[in-house]
């Protein structure tokens, strides 16, 4: 007799649609990157702040939120400890990069954060920054829990890599209008470019806010 449990067809689809989500995942970097390196020379440092502020969202901090979803093929058979150690890796890595972009263009320009898209940018840091440090406690959240709840430190940070996330994709579209861009490509390339972006990012985090609205339950009718 098998025990393999049946698979739905709604649990089908959710793979499915999970599927495409990271092919699209990899069509939006590689498109960008492209876009990128097509306009803007390589010895040009604003090709990589570009290059690394975009990459940090898309495609490591799309796929650091989507690594928990239950419908994410690749991560469904990993043990949650592995998940969290895959997830902080992603969001380390993708801060790290976020800091060398944000670096480059100050070094470049001398700016003091005057923009909409600077602002923005700057936010999204600072956001992803303490999300991680959060991180770090949420990890021996059990250890502090006699300090505070681990459902608060879990919810915290979720919240904060989500804000991060979202203010770093306006930030991102925001950029896309810059001169920087805007003045080399084409506005069907611009488009697309916003189009593709604003799917992924949408989907990217459907998951986390089903995830805070839990947790915030969670603690609500723990008190």
């Amino acid at each position: 007799m098998s025990t393999e449990k049946s698979v739905s067809l709604l649990q089908r689809v959710h793979w499915i649609c999970n599927t495409i989500y990271h092919q699209l995942v990899a069509i939006v970097a590689v498109y960008v990157s492209y876009i990128f390196f097509k306009y803007i020379n390589i010895d040009n440092r604003s090709l990589w702040h570009n290059f690394l502020c975009t990459t940090a969202y898309i495609p490591l901090m799309a796929e650091g939120f989507i690594l928990f979803s239950e419908q994410n093929v690749w991560s469904q058979r990993l043990e949650r400890k592995k998940k969290y150690y895959i997830h902080g890796i992603l969001l380390a890595v993708s801060t790290i990069s976020l800091s060398v972009g944000i670096g480059l263009k100050i070094d470049v320009k001398n700016q003091h954060f005057k923009s909409d898209h600077a602002i923005t940018g700057l936010a999204s840091w600072i956001l992803a920054l303490a999300s991680v440090i959060l991180g770090m406690f949420a990890a021996y959240s059990q250890v502090l829990k006699r300090f505070l709840k681990p459902v608060i430190l879990k919810l915290i940070h979720n919240f904060l890599g989500m804000a991060s996330f979202a203010i770093g994709i306006a930030s991102l579209c925001l950029g896309l209008y810059y001169r920087d861009f805007a003045g080399r490509v084409t506005t069907i390339e611009r488009d697309t470019t916003l189009w593709l972006v604003g799917i992924v990012s949408t989907w990217s985090v459907l998951n986390a806010i089903v995830s805070q609205f839990n947790q915030l339950r969670s603690l609500l009718s723990s008190n």
